[in-house]
């Protein structure tokens, strides 16, 4: 190999945030695209068209509000977006891999709901559900197996303000990690017998339940279709 492609190539594998091991596909969700997703619980989804994000925010009596996407991806991905909680208090939490814990397939979403955690913890859907700007309710972050809430890593949360955060979360087969503005704040492996199958994505949020806590989203980009893994 010549000199100059032999360190090109050395750079690239230096500095590369994500190892592509497969032939993989990236998808980019626009603010248009994110408020037509599925609306589960008390609450809204607006476009801001300012801040190019949506404003995603819990309805009076809310017990929680969550927003999921009409795809499916498999067991090798990463999902990145920019996240600013505009109340501190409030919980923000990811599901990946949302799936009818029995067939596989993408769950029969209820039309009418309070929007409790119960229906994504304790029932019939399956997901991974990881959590930043915790402190509303306690300092860490993490990510957790469901049905069941079995904890996968949990380290100090690192988006403890009302700021724009770049957010992180990836999967690859049974291991999986949450970065936020490009450090691994925690990284675990399911150690059930079969790891999850693929599923959908949500973007879910917690507060008082008064109608109070939004929080912006937006540059929601998802790589999937190939082993992956991060850098550290």
């Amino acid at each position: 190999m010549p000199k100059f492609a032999f360190r090109l190539a050395a750079v690239i594998a230096a500095t590369a945030p994500l190892l592509f091991l497969q032939a993989s596909a990236e998808k980019t969700y626009s603010a248009e695209d994110l408020s037509r997703w599925t609306l589960v619980g008390i609450g809204s989804v607006q476009v801001d068209g300012g801040e190019k994000a949506i404003r995603l925010s819990e309805g009076p009596d809310s017990k929680g509000v969550t927003l999921v996407s009409p795809e499916s991806y498999g067991k090798n991905f990463v999902l990145r977006f920019a996240a600013k909680s505009l109340q501190a208090r409030g919980v923000n939490v990811v599901l990946l891999s949302i799936s009818d814990r029995e067939t596989g397939a993408l769950p029969a979403l209820p039309a009418k709901s309070d929007g409790a955690m119960d229906y994504w913890t304790s029932g019939g859907v399956a997901n991974y559900l990881a959590a930043f700007h915790t402190g509303f309710h306690q300092p860490n972050a993490y990510i957790r197996r469901n049905p069941g809430n079995a904890l996968v890593c949990e380290a100090k949360d690192a988006a403890t303000t009302e700021d724009w955060y770049e957010i992180e979360l990836g999967r690859n087969g049974a291991r999986l990690w949450l970065k936020i503005n490009g450090v691994t704040v925690c990284e675990g492996e399911d150690k059930s017998p079969e790891p999850l199958g693929g599923g959908a994505v949500g973007f879910r949020l917690r507060g008082p339940g008064d109608g109070t806590y939004s929080c912006l989203i937006k540059d929601v980009r998802i790589v999937h279709g190939a082993e992956m893994c991060s850098e550290r």
